[in-house]
């Protein structure tokens, strides 16, 4: 059996010498023996370990979900392995999914506060209550679609449903003031009506429920309120038939 001092071995798997110091202390490495001289020696398993380890790492796994993988490892067989590798990544999508979900949200925050900052006057004397730096901060009625999903272009409100909903966004329609086409959909402007803003939230958010491929965003400002439509590019047709349809 080959026996690797711990430079052989930082050499062979590309590990630096202080990192498998310390994947020892943790126990995700330990030496077969000792040399003569006391030097640590390991054999050529430890270059399928670490390589094993450096791929777990990657993923974004923590030491001591690395270590649990690693004892099933040495086990041998692989399907254990598998199975807690599917759990692991599948909590690590998870909280990605939360993660990116919850950067929605941060990030319709501060587009409101950006058009604020945009429409209020910046010549006050002081800065305090009523200027552009003071705009209250809204909790989003609908969290975008998270980035990176490719949810499909299809709606799966029942068909009896249709005529119902459409008419729910006639309604709003109704109240639509102006209406801007985007890069990447449609942006309808609305008064400021609290109620009128309530029902657009819950419409937007019963819409991503059959319609996931839609991402709505809705901007108070003072002065009116935007309410952003987009959709990937083979669903722009979509928007314009159900959002663009009637002149501002």
């Amino acid at each position: 059996m080959p026996e690797l001092l711990i430079t052989e071995l930082s050499r062979t798997s590309g590990v630096p010498s202080s990192a498998l110091r310390y994947y020892e202390r943790v126990g995700l490495l330990a030496p077969v023996g000792r040399s003569g001289g006391g030097y640590r020696l390991y054999d050529d398993r430890a270059v399928d370990r670490l390589a094993f380890i450096g791929r777990a790492k990657r993923l974004g796994l923590s030491l001591d979900e690395i270590g649990d993988l690693v004892e099933l490892w040495e086990n041998g067989p692989c399907a254990p392995v598998q199975t807690r590798l599917s759990a692991l990544v599948d909590e690590k999508v998870a909280g990605l999914d939360a993660q990116i979900d919850e950067l929605g949200r941060f990030r319709a925050q501060l587009t409101h506060v950006q058009r604020s900052l945009e429409s209020v006057d910046a010549s006050a004397d002081r800065c305090g209550p009523g200027c552009g730096c003071d705009a209250d901060l809204f909790e989003p009625t609908a969290t975008p679609v998270a980035i990176g999903r490719a949810p499909a272009i299809a709606c799966t409100l029942a068909a009896e449903a249709m005529p119902a909903r459409l008419d729910e966004w006639n309604t709003v329609f109704d109240r639509v003031e102006a209406r801007e086409h985007t890069a990447d959909g449609i942006r309808l402007r609305f008064p400021c009506d609290a109620a009128l803003l309530g029902t657009l939230g819950d419409l937007a958010a019963r819409e991503v429920e059959c319609c996931s491929f839609f991402t709505f965003t809705l901007t108070i400002a003072p002065a009116a309120a935007w309410f952003a439509v987009s959709a990937p590019p083979e669903a722009r047709g979509l928007v314009r038939d159900l959002f663009g349809a009637r002149d501002a």
